[in-house]
């Protein structure tokens, strides 16, 4: 599938997804209106630092490296996006501002902690609001460096837990091979 969202069914082909885990910019959220049902204003503020924008173009690097290995000579690998000549300087980082996305796993807006900037305590219940908790990726105090989809069931399992009074697990001694 293309950018624009085109298949193109006779073209065989493998894409390297790339980028840092952590980034250094800080986005918010906001809300549109009183009216829960309006979408709420989201703002990633994805390379708006430096540090994120020489992170993508070393992602962009290495995607091309791994491409380039021997094991892939068989199948032709020609680069399509962002093409061969696009390498460095205004066209690569104009190319990774029009195309990077964060893939769905945005955290830490509501994040979990004691200071003021906190959302919610320990046991996701939010400050100064009786009977409100928020259980989901938000409240992250910082994004794992993985898909946060396993961290985020782990969240509403452990919530789910602490809602219905059940004691914390047992530490597991856990023995890993050598």
């Amino acid at each position: 599938m293309a950018h624009d969202g085109t298949l193109h069914p006779n073209l065989h082909g493998f894409t390297f997804c790339v980028g840092p885990t952590r980034v250094d910019a800080t986005g918010w959220i906001k809300l549109r209106s009183a009216d829960p049902a309006d979408a709420p204003r989201i703002m990633s503020n994805f390379l708006t630092t430096e540090v994120d924008l020489n992170l993508m173009r070393q992602s962009v690097d290495l995607g091309r490296q791994i491409a380039a290995q021997p094991c892939y000579a068989h199948l032709g690998v020609r680069e399509v996006d962002p093409g061969p000549t696009v390498t460095s300087g205004k066209k690569l980082d104009d190319y990774l501002r029009d195309h990077t996305e964060g893939d769905f796993h945005l955290a830490g807006t509501c994040r979990m902690g004691e200071d003021r900037l906190a959302v919610v305590d320990a046991e996701l219940r939010v400050h100064g609001i009786e009977g409100l908790r928020v259980v989901d990726a938000s409240v992250m105090p910082s994004v794992v460096s993985a898909n946060t989809n396993a961290t985020t069931i782990m969240i509403g399992e452990k919530a789910a837990d602490m809602i219905l009074g059940k004691p914390p697990l047992p530490r597991a001694d856990v023995s890993l091979p050598a």
